[in-house]
């Protein structure tokens, strides 16, 4: 007999996807909530991270100008110095600036 939360999963990855095929978005928003709800926040991240990112290549594949598509999705990353001899790498998306700092 197969594992309940492994068919609760199962049945929340295939939600999510049919909702994402249907409109075009929300696979990772419906999904992790969703699978919070019968696990841990972590593991149900870690568990929607592969297919989102299958998600997100497949639509780029999809497009007609490729690499057009992936410039405009991929962020640009810079590595630098930071405060108190940490590095920071500053990641720009769509115009807007993010900072992390790595120690």
């Amino acid at each position: 007999m197969p594992d309940p939360s492994g068919v609760y999963a199962a049945a929340v990855l295939a939600a999510s996807a049919f909702v994402h095929g249907i409109f075009g978005l929300g696979f990772p928003m419906l999904a992790t909530p969703l699978l919070a709800f019968g696990m841990d926040l972590r593991a149900a991240v870690q568990l929607t991270l592969l297919p989102t990112i299958a998600t997100n290549l497949g639509s780029i594949a999809g497009e007609r100008h490729r690499g057009e598509a992936l410039r405009r999705f991929w962020p640009e990353s810079k590595p630098g110095p930071g405060r108190n001899g940490t590095k920071i790498r500053e990641v720009a998306f769509r115009g807007a600036a993010y900072r992390f700092d790595l120690a």
